[in-house]
């Protein structure tokens, strides 16, 4: 037999029956797997990889890629055996530099007395098709090479595919023979006329990757094989839609430590720079973390500012000047531009500046009636406290009730700042231009924070016309609501950004995952902003970056 010789076995019509008549044979094809080798990091996240898998019926098998090869010579025959293991469909056996005599097929418990197949030829065309497990071969002499100098032909198309990575469990897997269709296009769901198809190992491969602590690369042998052998191919795809698709996953450290505690001694933000090595720009997917915390109910909203009006030459633009007889009033606002709302209140943040001697302050509510404030609330009056000199510098000053008030969002009261000793600066705050991002969803001066001023005891009058124009400011009171929400709308006691948008973020003892999902380019290092709306101890741990190239 010469190799790569074209041959082919047709059926002809003869005396009314059918035989099989040999003329010449494919070159041979037939293999019972392929492999395809990617190197990847152990740190990859795989978004999408698909594979293009191919399995077509083979003309023509090597004896040695489907089954053991043994010799059984006797003193009177030159015999080889074919031994499948599993039942094979053979219907050619032809045999490189050697006669096939005779051939046997295996009952169950032994060869069959009979041979099926009788000739003087190097090339044996069965008569019809013939299924067993192992064949006996009687040959007028043994090659050197039995594996490779026996071929068969095996019409089944291949069947009972299966993937594997590494050596490990399947992957994917079609049972049964392929099945192809007449479709040309490629198909994650059905074979196309070519034998093809598309198979997506994105989740498989992510099952063995996805370490945050490694980048080190590695190889992964993609195995393709089949039980009955074919025309096999794998290879990966590269049309539009199925090219592959990788992110990174880091773990960030803080001073060697994969744990960060945050301390809140009360509501506040925290900026941490989330460090990956070597540093480059990257497209940020999103951030992953555990976060772990025992805080109390209470909240306090806006957590963080609101900020003073200023311009570049002045950095308070106004002021209201408190002292016995003089005093300004507030409208709260129980609920920020998130809806997020609180149910009671307990105490008040106000931003005060005290003289040099000190002063004392203490805050009444007050209800509303049309949108003014109306007559101080019963039992609404809140404890005094003391301030000492701070140099001009306002700071955020807690005054808190004797028990918690119940408010209503829709309705909020108006709260009565009044100082009985000294004298205070309350820095104002003016609405920015629409359009305005703030720093947090809580550094937001509400639009409902009218200001209004007067004696001790009212009445209360509107802030001359400057302060009421855009040309010059529309001016708000400066407050921080303290409080709890609704038991059955429970406000967050933590926002995380890294992106445009905030996440609330309820952490527990035992611990919560989180994701900040978004997409953005960082030319250095992304930074993880935390709010807390109370005081208390947060702890993140794992805080790992998901990434792309950029």
């Amino acid at each position: 037999m010469v190799a790569n010789v074209e041959k082919t076995v047709y059926k002809t019509e003869k005396a009314g029956a059918y035989q099989l008549v040999y003329v010449a044979y494919q070159p041979t094809t037939g293999i019972s797997s392929a492999s395809l080798s990617v190197n990847l990091r152990k740190n990859t996240l795989v978004r999408r990889f698909d594979v293009i898998v191919r399995a077509a019926r083979a003309q023509q098998t090597h004896a040695a890629d489907v089954a053991q090869v043994r010799s059984a010579s006797t003193a009177t025959a030159q015999n080889v055996v074919i031994d499948f293991g599993v039942p094979r469909t053979v219907s050619l056996i032809s045999v490189d530099g050697a006669n096939v005599l005779k051939v046997r097929a295996w009952t169950g418990a032994a060869f069959a007395t009979s041979p099926f197949y009788s000739g003087t030829t190097s090339d044996a065309v069965f008569a019809s098709e013939v299924r067993s497990e192992r064949l006996l071969v009687e040959l007028g002499t043994i090659p050197s090479d039995l594996g490779r100098a026996i071929t068969l032909e095996l019409p089944e198309l291949p069947s009972d595919l299966e993937i594997r990575i590494n050596g490990g469990a399947p992957v994917w897997s079609n049972p049964g023979p392929v099945q192809p269709t007449n479709d040309a296009a490629l198909s994650t769901t059905a074979w196309n006329r070519d034998a093809e198809r598309i198979v997506p190992l994105a989740d498989a491969l992510n099952a063995l990757l996805g370490d945050p602590l490694s980048d080190s690369e590695s190889v992964y042998e993609i195995k393709l094989t089949a039980k009955v052998p074919g025309v096999l191919d794998i290879r990966e795809a590269q049309s539009a839609g199925h090219q592959r698709s990788l992110s990174y996953i880091s773990r960030i450290l803080f001073d060697h430590d994969a744990g960060k505690t945050l301390d809140f001694v009360q509501e506040g933000l925290v900026e941490l720079p989330l460090t990956i090595t070597p540093p480059r720009a990257r497209r940020v997917e999103e951030v992953r973390l555990t976060a772990t915390a025992s805080l109390p109910p209470e909240r306090t909203m806006p957590a963080v500012g609101p900020s003073a009006a200023s311009t570049p030459q002045t950095p308070v633009l106004a002021e209201l000047v408190l002292d016995a007889d003089h005093a300004a009033c507030v409208r709260l606002a129980a609920k920020n531009d998130a809806g997020e709302e609180l149910a009671e209140l307990t105490g008040i943040r106000l931003p005060l500046a005290a003289g040099d001697s000190g002063a004392e302050v203490r805050v009444v509510l007050w209800g509303d009636e049309a949108s003014e404030p109306s007559a101080p609330l019963p039992n609404a009056t809140g404890n005094p406290v003391t301030l000492q000199a701070s140099s001009g510098t306002d700071l955020w000053t807690r005054f808190d009730f004797p028990k918690p008030i119940a408010i209503d969002a829709q309705n909020p009261p108006w709260l009565a700042v009044l100082v009985s000793r000294g004298t205070v600066w309350w820095a104002l705050g003016a609405l920015p231009p629409t359009g305005t991002a703030a720093v947090t969803p809580d550094d937001v001066l509400l639009p409902a924070n009218v200001l209004r001023r007067g004696g001790p005891n009212g009445p209360w009058y509107a802030l001359p016309q400057p302060f009421s124009s855009p040309s010059f400011m529309v001016a708000r009171g400066r407050v921080r609501v303290i409080g709890n929400g609704a038991k059955t709308e429970p406000v967050a006691p933590l926002l995380m950004r890294v992106f445009a948008a905030w996440k609330p973020v309820t952490p527990t003892a035992k611990g919560i995952p989180v994701t900040i999902a978004g997409n953005a380019v960082f030319g250095s290092d992304p930074r993880l902003l935390v709010v807390s709306r109370t005081a208390g101890t947060v702890a993140l741990r794992d805080v790992d970056v998901v990434w792309q190239e950029a």
